[in-house]
């Protein structure tokens, strides 16, 4: 399993990661148990609090974890900071390089050091919350326009969802009754794709987007974000895309009318920041739908190692759930 490098981490890669930022570093460190892909420690050093990542260093669905993709991670994450969005300062090497190297069983990892950002993190947002991560969540696309695309090294572009689950169907062999429910679930992905399509997503300036903003990388004070993480799912792409990604957080749960409520309580104050046209913003739901059928057919064919298999009780309440989203960006 390619994330069993984790239970390889002890204080001694740690002090190694950590001996190119400190001389004769005396530190405590605790394991980050959230993040799925990577692996983070809370490090305590001088009175002083930072997180350490330790990135895996194996390429899984279409993210590459290679230099470039890192350095543009890296390099964006900071030009974000200098534009006020609440993201972790990252702490350069004695040597000025913005990441470190370490060996875990013969193969070599990036590794970063940032702050530590105050903060909790919650499993349920507030109406009030959610306004919040529109305003930042705009903000962080006028930003990343700005950047631009010149200084992109290497990252993943729009997600290739019908080539990745079509390759993963063919390792598949499902029993008798998941089959119809894996039809239905293809068929309704193939419609998405009618509605994101390189026609479409060629009518929008690509950017650089976060990908993969929800409740397990932010953190709030009250109502209002303290700080953004987990840049690294970071890839070239449209703004849709990126609101698509969080708007899966919210659209979840809840009947239609709740559904409404959220996304145009998002979208207002997403406005007041960016200008969005309505053709964008159903494209931004259609992006929610399809990453969360996606993801839970994922779940379901048991594909995704470490995660819990759906069972097909609850896959049936998301085929309903995702035809609610759906109804949603036809009617919004």
């Amino acid at each position: 399993m390619y994330r069993d490098y984790k239970n390889k981490i002890n204080k001694k890669i740690i002090s190694e990661a950590l001996s190119v930022y400190f001389e004769n570093a005396n530190f405590a460190y605790e394991k980050i148990e959230a993040g799925y892909e990577n692996a983070s420690f809370y490090i305590v050093l001088n009175g002083h609090k930072y997180v350490l990542r330790i990135y895996n260093a194996f390429q899984y669905g279409v993210h590459p974890r290679d230099e470039g993709n890192i350095l543009t991670e890296l390099d964006f994450i900071e030009f974000c900071g200098e534009k006020n969005i609440p993201v972790p300062k990252i702490h350069k090497t004695v040597n000025g390089n913005f990441y470190t190297k370490v060996l875990i069983n013969g193969t070599a990892h990036f590794a970063i050091l940032t702050d530590f950002i105050e903060g909790n993190q919650v499993k349920k947002l507030s109406l009030k919350q959610v306004e919040n991560i529109a305003e930042i969540q705009a903000k962080m696309h006028l930003t990343a326009i700005e950047y631009g695309t010149k200084k992109i090294r290497r990252v993943a572009g729009p997600f290739g969802v019908h080539k990745w689950i079509k390759s993963e169907l063919k390792k598949y062999k499902p029993s008798e009754n998941k089959k119809d429910l894996i039809k239905h679930a293809i068929d309704v992905i193939d419609f998405l794709g009618t509605k994101i399509n390189p026609s479409t997503i060629k009518k929008y300036p690509p950017i650089l987007i976060h990908g993969d903003l929800h409740c397990e990388n932010l953190k709030f004070i009250g109502d209002k974000i303290s700080g953004v993480f987990d840049f690294d799912d970071v890839k070239k792409s449209i703004a849709a895309d990126d609101i698509g990604s969080f708007l899966m957080e919210i659209l979840k749960t809840g009947d239609s009318k709740q559904l409404r409520e959220k996304a145009i309580t998002y979208f207002d104050r997403y406005k007041k920041i960016r200008p969005i046209s309505n053709d964008e913003i159903e494209l931004s739901i259609y992006f929610a739908a399809r990453r969360r059928l996606v993801f839970k057919l994922l779940e379901f064919m048991g594909i995704w190692e470490d995660r819990k298999t759906d069972t097909i009780q609850n896959f049936r309440k998301v085929l309903e759930q995702v035809r609610r989203i759906i109804d949603l960006a036809k009617s919004i």
